[in-house]
């Protein structure tokens, strides 16, 4: 079965709770295509892009190198701009907010949701 590799926008690895551009760190799960319970892979620590309302371009794309191995991403907030970019290196963006084995289940509802109507 299929691997699948999770990152979570978290302060303390059990609430997604950190927007994209401001989150300092990144909790990895990894599961099967079924989506159930994540299992914990590691914390991948980043230098925020987002500080004081400038965006730093250069950091966004090592960030995003640094999360290349990911198919999704939870966080609390993103910006459009970053959500297309996301989108162009392979990864899918939720906005899920609240408890990470909650937010699991909301995206892997909405996928199986998205799946049955394609």
């Amino acid at each position: 079965m299929k691997k699948i590799r999770i990152a979570a926008a978290s302060s303390d690895g059990l609430v997604v709770d950190s927007h994209f551009g401001r989150a300092g760190s990144f909790y990895i799960f990894e599961t099967d295509e079924e989506m159930g319970d994540g299992n914990f892979l590691e914390i991948r620590k980043m230098k925020p892009i987002c500080t004081g309302g400038d965006h730093d371009e250069k950091q966004l794309e090592k960030n995003v190198e640094m999360l290349c191995d990911c198919q999704y991403l939870l966080c609390a907030k993103i910006g459009e701009k970053t959500e297309h970019f996301l989108e162009s290196k392979g990864i899918t963006a939720f906005e899920l907010p609240g408890y990470i084995d909650e937010s699991f289940l909301r995206m892997s509802r909405y996928l199986s949701v998205r799946q049955m109507l394609e």
